[in-house]
């Protein structure tokens, strides 16, 4: 355990110095596109106060954080801001380490413990998060507390009647939510339906803690939303950039003869957040119903995306602070391809091979529900960000089972679990066959 220890701790330090390095090179990384929307606002807020801060086009768990970090730092320098996203990557590293350690709990402990500290190794040094701890996104602080929220449920379900945990996931949870609202299907509906599903209780005891856990994600929208109707905005749950996406990425998909700009200033002609965001899902469903063969296809055949280096956060980032020339992001684009496939395989092995049916169908239920998140608006440049740091412990069990099952092999001739591995061959053969 000492061992183990002072590994882990070796590890993190050297994960926070590998984000810290990018201050010396790059001392001022100014903000483009989203990332000066998000600072300029966290500006207004921190003058203005939350009740007079008029803004509600996107969520606003991550502008609350840049707002409180300038409070703290008395100034507009962003060198703390990079400093405290750092520390928070770096602790979701350490997370992902006791994340493992629970998700595999069945385990004895010494490959528990390998298992786990290769998933940290994992989170360490994943190119996009290292990158994306030095910019102003939502990313760092969105997979933080998506992260956290995981172990803190995961714990609450290994002590099964302790609702602490379930209200302190909750609450992280929600916070995540208010930070980016890709996982609002997997917060709302899955986690309930797992607990009612998972929690080996009686049905009082499992209604009690969803409704512990209902409370807690209340307790981080209810404020919120009363805010925006307060304001005159309405009965906006998050934001109503939601549903301006919903519409805009769906036309994309579907190549409809329809000019963005038109339909944005049309958006912003409604009179609150809430009716804007009403009118894009509904102009988006209507385009979907209008075009349902094309809007099926065109989803089904992009999966590529999901783990394509073309659309890594590092390679572009690289690209704008020109580490790379064209040329040479070219040239990195097939081995960070090779990278993200390799990850799939894993991840895919991870889940045939995990014996723990109820934590598996947590991640089973987080998975689906980001991928109804990619089927609703098809954007995929930072989506991936938050669904990779939850699935490292399946991704790091996928690459010892796979170890251990080509010793195997190589000594024996034989495949140990051939049902399983057929079963790997086939989704993982699904999976690249729509992504050709």
């Amino acid at each position: 355990m000492g061992t183990l220890r002072w590994s882990l701790v070796a590890l993190l330090l050297a994960a926070f110095f590998v984000r810290l390095i990018w201050l010396v090179p790059f001392p001022n990384i100014p903000p483009e596109f989203d990332q000066g929307t998000f600072l300029q606002e966290s500006r207004v807020l921190a003058a203005q106060g939350l009740t007079k801060w008029k803004y509600d086009d996107r969520a606003p768990g991550y502008i609350l954080f840049l707002a409180a970090n300038l409070r703290l730092n008395n100034g507009n320098s962003l060198a703390g801001i990079r400093i405290a996203q750092s520390l928070l990557s770096v602790t979701m590293v350490a997370v992902v380490f006791a994340l493992t350690q629970l998700l595999f709990a069945k385990l004895p402990k010494k490959p528990r413990d390998r298992v786990a500290f290769l998933a940290a190794i994992l989170a360490a040094f994943y190119p996009d998060y290292v990158f994306y701890s030095q910019l102003l996104w939502s990313e760092t602080l969105f997979v933080f507390l998506t992260v956290f929220g995981f172990y803190l449920l995961l714990r609450g379900y290994r002590a099964q009647t302790d609702w602490r945990w379930f209200l302190a996931s909750s609450i992280c949870l929600g916070g995540a939510l208010l930070a980016r609202e890709v996982i609002l299907a997997f917060v709302l509906v899955f986690i309930p339906l797992w607990l009612w599903l998972a929690l080996p209780l009686q049905r009082g005891a499992r209604a009690r803690l969803i409704v512990v856990f209902a409370v807690g994600v209340a307790a981080l929208l209810a404020p919120w939303m009363l805010r925006n109707v307060a304001q005159g905005n309405g009965p906006e749950l998050i934001s109503w950039q939601g549903g301006r996406d919903f519409w805009k990425y769906n036309a994309r998909m579907v190549r409809a003869n329809i000019r963005v700009k038109s339909m944005e200033a049309a958006l912003d002609k409604e009179p609150t957040g809430a009716a804007k965001n009403g009118r894009g899902y509904r102009e988006g469903f209507a385009l979907i119903f209008n075009n349902p063969l094309r809007w099926v296809l065109a989803k089904a055949s992009n999966t590529a995306q999901l783990w394509s280096g073309a659309h890594s956060v590092a390679l572009k980032t690289a690209r704008h602070l020109k580490l790379v020339s064209r040329a040479g992001e070219r040239g990195l684009e097939p081995y960070f391809n090779t990278l993200g496939i390799l990850w799939i395989v894993f991840t895919v092995i991870g889940f045939v091979y995990m014996r723990d049916t109820r934590a598996l169908l947590l991640l089973a239920f987080f998975v689906l529900a980001s991928l109804i998140a990619f089927f609703a608006i098809h954007y995929i440049l930072r989506f991936r960000l938050g669904i990779v740091a939850p699935l490292f412990p399946l991704t790091a069990y996928g690459m010892a089972a796979s170890a251990i099952g080509l010793r195997s092999f190589l000594r024996t001739r034989r495949i140990a679990d051939t049902r399983r591995f057929v079963l790997t061959l086939f989704v993982v053969g699904m999976f690249l066959l729509g992504a050709i």
